[in-house]
């Protein structure tokens, strides 16, 4: 999925790097986030050394000649917590950011998140019976979406909320031209549990649980699951519902140790374009584009 997005043949965009910062740990990062000089000032200079070292080092940007290329601004991309990053970069580096990709940030209307470290305290215990302070934080308190939002469109800065946006993850401003938000449909394509009606992606998501003889390649633990609830008469839409349990969906449920999230994990991983053969749905090349990858496509 990522080496599709970013990929770029001869004239066609986006020609695009994707850079992934290491996470270095609260104790060595700035206070400001949690990934050190990603969302620092110091980023930009960080970039330009990669692309530099990129392109006189490897063949990954031969384009027709060896030419120098020319840099654009940079584009921001966060999943769920990496919000905290992500609108203390709009904050700080507003002037240098072409577009910011945001699916279902966290700290979007209101601080969920704020992993700066906190003062140590000396001293002796709580008195019994009551329960000790927490320290304070060191530094500002992390941005807030809805805060930074407005000043990034104003620059001219394209802003995706990519999610379910018509729910917790809809930014609390005006509608503006450069603010998209993607689904065009998100109450239909997040319904839960799923239904095959929403869009082929969907649909190619969930078909082996609504008529498993369409999976010929399905594991045998998870056939043995459907095949058990068929001996009870819970099939097709019966099934699904039976297997996608509410707990599955909540955001904050850790049901046996696993934590699911279905419809969060969805927003990185859904789409609407999908193309495939109707008659064998599994087992087939299919073709498809994420929300995301529709973002960046669209960013060129």
């Amino acid at each position: 999925m990522l080496g599709r997005a970013f990929e770029q043949r001869g004239d066609v965009r986006p020609a695009q790097f994707l850079l992934v910062p290491q996470r270095t740990g609260l104790a060595s990062s700035s206070a400001s986030g949690s990934y050190g000089a990603a969302v620092t000032g110091h980023v930009r200079r960080t970039t330009d050394a990669v692309l530099a070292l990129i392109q006189t080092n490897t063949t990954l940007t031969l384009h027709r000649a060896d030419t120098l290329l020319t840099r654009d601004k940079l584009i921001y991309s966060g999943f769920s917590e990496s919000g905290y990053d992500l609108w203390n970069v709009g904050a700080a580096l507003g002037e240098h950011l072409k577009a910011i990709v945001a699916v279902e940030p966290q700290n979007l209307n209101r601080v969920q998140n704020d992993y700066r470290p906190r003062k140590k305290i000396d001293g002796g215990n709580a008195a019994e019976g009551e329960t000790a302070p927490k320290p304070e934080r060191v530094g500002p308190p992390p941005a807030v979406g809805k805060d930074v939002i407005p000043g990034l469109l104003k620059r001219g800065v394209k802003i995706y909320i990519i999610g379910r946006h018509h729910r917790q993850y809809g930014p609390r401003v005006p509608n503006h031209p450069l603010l998209v938000k993607l689904p065009q449909d998100p109450a239909a394509v997040f319904a839960y549990p799923p239904s095959a009606s929403a869009n082929d992606f969907v649909k190619y998501r969930i078909q082996r649980i609504l008529d498993p003889s369409s999976d010929p390649l399905m594991p045998d633990d998870e056939r043995e699951i459907l095949d058990a609830l068929a001996i009870r008469g819970i099939t097709g839409e019966k099934a699904l519902a039976s297997i996608l349990v509410k707990e599955a969906n909540d955001d904050d449920s850790i049901p046996d140790g696993l934590q699911r999230w279905y419809s969060h994990q969805f927003a990185l991983s859904g789409g609407d374009e999908l193309t495939f053969d109707p008659t064998a749905m599994y087992g087939t090349p299919i073709e498809y584009r994420t929300w995301f990858q529709v973002a960046v496509h669209d960013i060129g």
